[in-house]
């Protein structure tokens, strides 16, 4: 696995919560032991798919949305930042609300040190 200075999850909920409610969270393990909690907190960091209304998080935004013949649909980007590049040993995706369990579409990485030897010129 590669390091990473920072993680986006894509992710939403299947039904609303009310405004604050956890619904879940990221408890995410490094390399160098670290462990970070994320907890997901409804209109926070995510919202139901059928909520498109803006998130309070700083670090997360309406990733992707796109309209059906039922409506129309979201799904929510969260970025977190580590403590310093390194990789990610595991990370244990958890659901809290009895009615809007989060979803997890994607998870991605960013690396600092692979994004300065993709600008170098030869």
């Amino acid at each position: 696995m590669s390091p990473a200075a920072e993680l986006t999850f894509i992710h939403a909920t299947d039904f609303p919560a009310p405004e604050d409610a956890l619904v879940g969270g990221y408890e995410i393990v490094l390399e160098s032991g670290e462990k970070l909690v994320v907890p997901l907190h409804y209109g926070q960091q995510t919202r139901a798919l059928t909520d498109d209304r803006p998130l309070r998080d700083k670090r997360a935004s309406l990733a992707w949305q796109w309209t059906t013949p039922k409506g129309r649909v979201s799904l929510f980007a969260l970025t977190t930042p580590l403590s310093r590049e390194q990789e990610v040993k595991r990370i244990r995706f958890y659901a809290v609300h009895e009615e809007a369990t989060p979803l997890l579409v994607a998870l991605t990485g960013v690396s600092t040190i692979a994004a300065a030897v993709a600008t170098e010129t030869p």
